[in-house]
């Protein structure tokens, strides 16, 4: 696969007389925009042992390391992608982001932002317009909410690594 999505479910159940919080899923999608479930798994946690130990299996059963992994801002699976996957570009998950970000706003001021976000992240057809829409939202909103540009910023090359693969690709 080229694209490699690794997400984590969090629910508490218990297995026998240990308890579930974490359930770590691997998503692939080919070139050709093929989608299929590549594995689920369960654990206590999604610290670096528990996302390794599940980027390991992939790499054992086979998983050659793709394009492109694409994951939250979660530590333990950035270390895992990097450690693992170490000839893989990583692209944050844009969702989880605008999120983090839109955390360190009033709630009455979300549409606005959101507008200005989507700039970044969808109204851009270039990496260059991305990040000069990035540069118009730190001007416009670096003084009222300073906590929200530096969430933007910390990691933001990352969440428009997907600017360096085809537009048909962006979307997916």
């Amino acid at each position: 696969d080229s694209y490699l999505f690794l997400d984590a479910n969090r629910m508490g159940m218990r297995i026998g007389e240990k308890g579930i919080d974490c359930i770590p899923i691997a998503y692939g999608i080919s070139e050709k925009g093929q989608f299929e479930v590549l594995s689920i798994g369960l654990c206590h946690s999604e610290s670096n042992r528990s996302w390794g130990n599940f980027v390991h299996d992939l790499k054992a059963r086979g998983l050659k390391d793709p394009l492109l992994c694409i994951s939250d801002g979660n530590p333990g699976v950035i270390n895992a992608i990097e450690s693992i996957c170490p000839t893989s570009y990583r692209q944050r998950c844009v969702k989880h982001k605008m999120e983090n970000v839109l955390d360190a706003i009033p709630q009455d001021q979300h549409p606005e932002i959101r507008k200005k976000l989507n700039r970044i992240f969808y109204g851009a057809t270039t990496l260059e317009q991305a990040k000069m829409a990035f540069r118009d939202f730190k001007q416009e909103f670096q003084h009222p909410y300073p906590s929200a540009v530096s969430r933007l910023e910390t990691d933001l090359d990352q969440c428009i690594t997907y600017y360096l693969f085809p537009p048909k690709h962006w979307k997916r």
